[in-house]
């Protein structure tokens, strides 16, 4: 859930000759991730270039990987890495006769809770859906998991009842922003393409393709009773698709820099990360009824346990509003800056960064009750009895059971 362009970009195409386009399509998302270093296995899927496919068949859990040309692959990772490494920039000068300013460093101090930290070690998933390549975005709908998978644009299926892959479907490039269920489809943006993907989960095909792209990679799509909605353009504005006609039926202006949206306690909720609001919307009329200020950052957000959750990526808090006041009450200092997910189910509060993949909030308390540190982390959902997290960087996905924590 994460891409960054760097700024190199220009020397490495103008290096490898690659169309801008494809090397978007098929790198970016897959090695450049807010200046993260690489797990041992993400350098192995870079030089490899492979495509991850899903024996559906006796063997489902079986994969089976096409290698494919990497010659310009590896010319652009090593000037990457070393562009990375030793930026032609250097540090930032600061004001005249001042020290140069250094670049900055993402740090993640976790929560201040005493006694919740503990390894990441101490779980003991269920279950360990393990793969070449990048899990990224996380849905359910009624029946399976879902999530999708880099480099090879696939939307993977999960029968939570036998672990298995079920279905591999061919997604286009590029699918970003989040995926929903809602009205027998699964909704998928894309940011290459600039579309929303229709995929029935009664014959697990593309049925449609609504012309209309998400305002951010990082952001999401929600499902009302009787629409889809997605923030579509950055400078403000929120896009209502009629599943119907499979057409955008109005839109609706919104503060700019928004990208977030859930549904739940009878209305649509938007995150505005420039504004620090959490919006309101009532899908009856289309108007905004109420602009709540949050905290700093809000992007990603859960509608659930009695409250609307956002996750700040600026400082890593979480912010619970009163659906019945619209006010803020509580501020939850997890301490997991950008990137990350949050989720609500199974009694709890679910949030993932890298950094600390996994922490519980309790509802009841608004405090961290557990909170545990190490590799992995990214997207989080609670469904079916578990807790399901994925590992971007690692490659993998957990079942885990909330009993067992």
């Amino acid at each position: 859930m994460c891409r960054v362009v760097p700024k190199s970009l220009p020397l490495i195409l103008a290096l490898v000759g690659a169309d801008i386009k494809t090397f978007y399509c098929r790198i970016t998302d897959i090695v450049l991730c807010l200046g993260e270093p690489l797990a041992p296995r993400q350098y192995a899927v870079i030089l490899r270039l492979p495509v991850l496919q899903f024996n559906t068949g006796k063997n489902s859990t079986d994969m089976r990987i096409a290698t494919q040309h990497s010659g310009f692959v590896l010319i652009a990772l090593a000037v990457w890495q070393l562009s990375a490494a030793t930026p032609n920039e250097g540090p930032k000068p600061g004001p005249e006769g001042a020290a140069a300013v250094p670049p900055k460093k993402i740090v993640r101090p976790g929560s201040k809770e005493p006694g919740v930290k503990r390894p990441l070690s101490t779980i003991t998933p269920v279950y360990v859906f393990q793969m070449t390549g990048i899990p990224d975005w996380v849905a359910v709908s009624p029946d399976s998991l879902w999530f999708s998978h880099q480099p090879d644009n696939m939307l993977n299926r999960v029968d939570p009842k036998t672990n298995k892959v079920v279905a591999s479907i061919p997604v286009g490039k590029t699918p970003c922003a989040g995926m929903v269920y809602g009205f027998d489809s699964m909704w998928l943006p894309h940011c290459g393409e600039k579309f929303v993907y229709r995929v029935d989960v009664k014959t697990n095909k593309v049925v449609a393709k609504v012309p209309v792209g998400p305002a951010a990679s990082e952001g999401g799509i929600a499902v009302t009773d009787d629409s889809v909605w997605i923030l579509s353009d950055r400078r403000g504005v929120l896009s209502r698709i009629d599943p119907d006609t499979n057409k955008v039926i109005a839109e609706i202006a919104t503060p700019a820099g928004c990208y977030d949206t859930a549904a739940g306690f009878g209305s649509l909720w938007v995150t505005c990360t420039d504004a620090n609001l959490l919006l309101r919307v009532n899908p009856a009329t289309n108007l905004i009824e109420q602009r709540i200020p949050v905290g700093k950052g809000p992007r990603f957000l859960a509608a659930g346990e009695g409250a609307v959750w956002t996750l700040n990526e600026i400082d890593g808090s979480v912010t619970r509003v009163d659906p019945k006041t619209n006010k803020a009450e509580a501020t939850i200092e997890a301490g997991v800056p950008h990137p990350g997910d949050i989720a609500t189910g199974e009694g709890a509060v679910w949030v993932s960064s890298f950094d600390y993949p996994l922490t519980r909030i309790d509802p009841e308390t608004n405090k961290v009750t557990q909170q545990w540190e190490g590799r992995g982390g990214d997207a989080v959902r609670a469904a079916f009895g578990s807790i399901w997290m994925s590992g971007y960087r690692e490659g993998f996905i957990w079942r885990i059971d909330p009993k067992l924590l």
